[in-house]
């Protein structure tokens, strides 16, 4: 269920319930650097309502043969307080491109619920005076509309060339 009025979303306005009738799930391929590590940090809750306090719901997220499985407790958990916590969730690129997958472990109604995904990539590293490149970049936020994202880049040593695109600000 993608869902914006029944309950609380941890940012913004919507969020997902990954088991909206049955367990499901949810995932995205995108391009990736081979060896580089990246970082999915995202948000689980549960809703309480409808289930026996201290029922447990379970995640599974997967990305580049790398598995993990995080849970939620539905005690005091209502539609107003879903629970939020944030996770992290870490792999190694295999390829060019990865699939990173959400799915739940739990049938029935009233699954765990993700939100507020953000991928980051990790300390990409090269030798001195050997320019890296990280392809496949794209930045978007659904709740920002028209409005303009910002986002910063930095190196500690060295400098960050960029390429000018379309819709980008340089």
């Amino acid at each position: 269920d993608y869902l914006n009025t029944v309950w609380q979303a941890a940012d913004g306005a919507f969020s997902l319930d990954l088991s909206g009738f049955d367990a499901g799930g949810i995932q995205q391929t995108f391009a990736t650097t081979p060896g580089v590590g990246y970082t999915v940090l995202f948000k689980i809750g549960s809703d309480g309502q409808g289930v026996p306090a201290g029922t447990i719901r379970t995640m599974e997220v997967s990305g580049a043969g790398t598995t993990a499985q995080y849970t939620s407790n539905t005690t005091g958990h209502t539609h107003a307080n879903m629970g939020w916590t944030q996770q992290a969730f870490t792999f190694t690129a295999t390829g060019a491109q990865t699939t990173l997958s959400f799915r739940s472990l739990n049938a029935g109604v009233a699954g765990p619920t993700l939100d507020d995904v953000r991928l980051s990539i990790g300390n990409v590293t090269t030798n001195e005076d050997t320019a890296v490149s990280v392809g496949g970049l794209s930045v978007s936020d659904i709740d920002a509309g028209a409005n303009p994202v910002q986002v910063t880049l930095s190196a500690e040593h060295g400098g960050v060339a960029l390429a000018a695109a379309a819709g980008v600000t340089l």
